[in-house]
């Protein structure tokens, strides 16, 4: 099955960095997902952040879905004319193969420069500073500084990394109402690894 993963690497898997575009083909069958439920905005923000990056290190797959927010799963079962079902699969799928390649050292969000905001239409948001530092092939490691924003929808917190400008494209197309949200986009180092 063909599909554009950009906007999944880009709205979701997020955290990890890997945000940059790729079109691929991939007829590996996984096991079934299942729908569960996210991080409750009951939780505070850190405590929901922690959730999040266990489900990330224990390669809970079916969680870190859980955590994309609802528009850019909308927006992406129709880009790439799939289920939601199918395209839970693919990113499944696609993290899976992402983590062969790359092993991530530290993922760190700091909530302490995290402030609460409010859009125009009275949506409530965070933008978290995020450092990933990963290990690639050949052992160099690639230091990220970015912008995590992270907002309640029915009740869950949602995380979208915004790295990339795709990342931001996507995130305003599925949620107008962050127009006129200042994003600093990211800067990446790479150094010889030990």
């Amino acid at each position: 099955m063909k599909m554009h993963l950009s906007a999944f690497l880009v709205a979701v898997f997020f955290l990890t960095s890997c945000g940059e575009a790729a079109e691929r083909e991939s007829n590996e069958t996984i096991a079934e997902t299942v729908i569960v439920e996210g991080v409750s905005s009951s939780l505070p923000l850190e405590l929901a952040g922690n959730k999040f990056m266990d489900a990330f290190e224990a390669g809970d797959y079916d969680f870190i879905i859980s955590t994309m927010p609802d528009n850019i799963i909308k927006e992406l079962t129709s880009q790439n004319k799939m289920s939601e079902k199918e395209l839970a699969d693919q990113i499944a799928v696609v993290m899976k193969e992402t983590l062969t390649y790359v092993e991530f050292l530290e993922i760190k969000m700091d909530y302490l420069e995290a402030k609460e905001r409010i859009t125009p239409s009275g949506k409530i948001y965070f933008i978290i500073p995020t450092t990933t530092a990963m290990r690639v092939e050949g052992g160099a490691i690639i230091e990220i500084e970015s912008d995590t924003i992270v907002f309640d929808e029915s009740g869950y917190w949602k995380f979208v990394s915004v790295q990339e400008s795709e990342q931001i494209a996507l995130l305003l197309k599925a949620y107008p109402e962050f127009d006129n949200v200042k994003f600093r986009g990211s800067t990446t180092t790479m150094r010889q690894g030990n």
